[in-house]
C-alpha cells in the first residue's frame, strides 16, 4: 500500500504542475507568439494522430491491465511480446490504408493546409503515441504511475511550451516543430522502455511465447473488441470538434476555438479528482448491494460537483472581458467567447449530473457505458456536421453542449429505471436558484472600466472575491452541502486556533 500512496502523491504533484504549464502555454504563450493558423495547425496534426493511435491500439492497454495477472513471472514476456506484435500489425495495416487513401484523406482538409504540408508526420506521431500508451499500461501493471505521468504531463507539455517559444522568437521554423515533437515521442518511448526494463527485465519474443498466450487469445481478442468501441468513441468525442473544424472552417478558426475550449475545460478538473475518490466507495456499495448507500453517494456527488462547477463557471464567465483583456491578442480571441459559454455550460451540466458514469462502470450494467459512449460519439459527429456550417465556432461549442445534455439525461434516466436512484434533491433546486441569482446580480455589479491590465486584475479580484464569499455564505446558511459545510467548519476551527 505504501507504493500506491507514494506513487499517488507523486502523480498528483506532476499532474498539477502539468496543468499549470498547459495553462501558461495555451492562454499566454500560444496567443502571444503564434498565429491562430499555426495554433490550429498544431491542434489538427496532434488531434489526427491521437485519433489514429486509438485505431492502432485497438484496446491493447486495457487488455494488458485486465489480463496481466494471468501471466505471472516469465510468462509476462509472452503478453508483452503479444502487445508489441499486435500494435505493430495494426499500425502496418493502418499505414497501408491511410497511404492508399491519402488523396481522399487530404481532400477533407482543403481548408487546413498544414495537414497537407505535414501529413507524413502523422505516421511516426501515431506510432509514438501508441507505444507510449502501451508502455504506460505496463508501468501501471507494476503499480508505477509517476514516471509515465512525468513523460506525458510534464516533459511533453514542457517540450511544446519550449517549441512555441522557439518558433515565436524565430529560433526555429514552424515546420520543424512537428519533427521535434516526433523526436520527443521517440525519447519518451526509449525512456519508458528503459524504466520498464529496470522494473522487469523483459525478454521480447522468447521461445514459445505464442504457445503461452494462445490459450487466452480468444478471450483477449473479444475483450479488446469490446474496449475498442468504447475507447474509440471516447477519443472521437474528445477530438471530433477539432478535426471537423479543420475540415469545415480551417486552421485559423480551429486555433481560436482551441484557446477558448481550453479556458472552459478548466471547469472539469475537480471532477476528475472527485471521480477517483468516489469510485472505490461506489464499488463497495455495489459489492454489498447497498442501493440506499449508492443513492446517497449519487446525490452527494451531484450537489458537490454542481456547486464547485457552478462557482468555476461563474468565475470564468463573469470575468470573461477581463480575462480576454489580460490575454495576449485578446481582441482576436474574443471571437471564441461563445465557445467559452457553451463548452463551460456543458462541463457544468456534466458535473451537476453526478457520478453516473462511475456508478454504471462498477455495476452489472457496465456494457451500457459502451452503448452510451457510441451514441455520444455519433451525436458529436452529427451535431458538429450540422451546426458548424450554420454557426461556425459557436456551432461546434453548441454541439458539445447538446451532446453532453442528451448523454447525461440518457444515463440518468437509465439509472432511474434500472436502479431507482437519481442525482436530485431539494438542495439541487436551492443551489440552482443561488447560482442564477449570483449570475444575474454580479453581472450588473458596477466596477472599474476595463482599460488595461491593472483595472482588469482589480475587477477580477473584486468580483471573484464577492462571488466566492456570497456562495460560501449561501452554502453555509442553506446547508446546500453537508460535506462542504463540514470542510468550511474545519477551516474556520484551524484559523481560530492560530494566535
Amino acid at each position: 500500500m505504501g507504493v500506491v500512496i507514494r506513487q499517488g502523491v507523486k502523480y498528483t504533484l506532476i499532474a498539477y504542475v502539468g496543468v499549470v504549464i498547459g495553462a501558461l502555454t495555451n492562454l499566454f504563450l500560444m496567443p502571444a507568439l503564434l498565429s491562430p493558423e499555426q495554433i490550429g495547425g498544431i491542434r489538427q496534426i496532434l488531434a489526427n494522430a491521437t485519433l489514429l493511435s486509438a485505431f492502432v491500439l485497438a484496446g491493447t492497454p486495457q487488455v494488458i491491465e485486465r489480463f496481466h495477472p494471468f501471466f505471472e513471472g516469465r510468462r509476462r514476456d509472452a503478453l508483452f511480446s503479444l502487445s508489441i506484435a499486435y500494435t505493430l500489425t495494426t499500425f502496418l495495416l493502418l499505414t497501408l490504408l491511410l497511404w492508399g487513401g491519402r488523396s481522399y484523406y487530404l481532400s477533407l482538409y482543403e481548408k487546413s493546409p498544414h495537414v497537407k504540408d505535414y501529413f507524413l508526420y502523422l505516421f511516426p506521431l501515431t506510432l509514438g503515441m501508441a507505444f507510449q500508451s502501451i508502455l504506460e499500461a505496463w508501468c501501471r501493471a507494476y503499480l508505477r504511475i509517476a514516471v509515465p505521468a512525468l513523460f506525458r504531463d510534464f516533459f511533453l507539455k514542457m517540450t511544446i511550451a519550449l517549441l512555441v517559444v522557439a518558433v515565436g522568437v524565430h529560433w526555429m521554423h514552424f515546420g520543424y516543430m512537428f519533427g521535434a515533437v516526433t523526436a520527443y515521442y521517440v525519447i519518451a518511448v526509449l525512456g519508458l522502455t528503459a524504466y520498464l526494463y529496470r522494473l522487469y527485465c523483459f525478454r521480447l519474443f522468447p521461445a514459445g511465447w505464442w504457445d503461452t498466450v494462445r490459450g487466452r487469445l480468444k478471450e483477449m481478442m473479444e475483450y479488446a473488441a469490446f474496449i475498442l468501441m468504447g475507447g474509440l468513441s471516447v477519443v472521437v468525442v474528445n477530438q471530433a470538434d477539432i478535426v471537423m473544424l479543420g475540415m469545415l472552417l480551417g486552421e485559423a478558426d480551429t486555433g481560436i476555438y482551441t484557446i477558448a475550449f481550453f479556458m472552459a475545460n478548466v471547469i472539469e478538473i475537480p471532477r476528475r479528482a472527485l471521480s477517483q475518490i468516489t469510485t472505490p466507495l461506489i464499488a463497495r456499495a455495489w459489492a454489498k448491494q447497498a442501493i440506499d448507500e449508492l443513492a446517497v453517494l449519487y446525490r452527494q456527488s451531484a450537489i458537490n460537483q454542481m456547486l464547485i462547477g457552478g462557482a468555476l463557471f461563474l468565475l470564468l464567465w463573469l470575468n470573461r472581458e477581463e480575462i480576454f483583456t489580460i490575454m495576449p491578442k485578446g481582441d482576436l480571441y474574443r471571437e471564441g467567447m461563445s465557445v467559452v459559454f457553451w463548452v463551460g455550460l456543458a462541463r457544468f451540466f456534466d458535473m451537476a449530473m453526478g457520478v453516473n458514469n462511475e456508478i454504471l462502470l462498477q455495476s452489472r450494467y457496465y456494457k451500457f457505458v459502451l452503448l452510451s459512449n457510441i451514441l455520444l460519439a455519433l451525436l458529436v459527429i452529427a451535431t458538429n456536421w450540422w451546426l458548424i456550417p450554420l454557426m461556425g465556432l459557436e456551432g461546434a461549442a453548441l454541439a458539445t453542449f447538446l451532446s453532453m445534455l442528451v448523454y447525461n439525461l440518457l444515463r440518468s434516466f437509465f439509472l432511474w429505471v434500472k436502479v431507482h436512484i437519481h442525482p436530485f434533491s431539494k438542495q439541487t433546486l436551492w443551489a440552482t436558484l443561488v447560482l442564477l441569482v449570483l449570475w444575474r446580480g454580479l453581472a450588473f455589479l458596477p466596477l472599474l472600466p476595463v482599460q488595461g491590465l491593472l483595472t482588469a486584475l482589480v475587477n477580477i479580484l473584486l468580483r471573484s472575491g464577492l462571488l466566492l464569499l456570497l456562495l460560501a455564505a449561501a452554502i453555509w446558511k442553506l446547508r446546500l452541502s453537508e460535506e462542504l459545510v463540514h470542510i468550511g467548519g474545519q477551516l474556520l476551527k484551524r484559523l481560530r486556533r492560530r494566535p
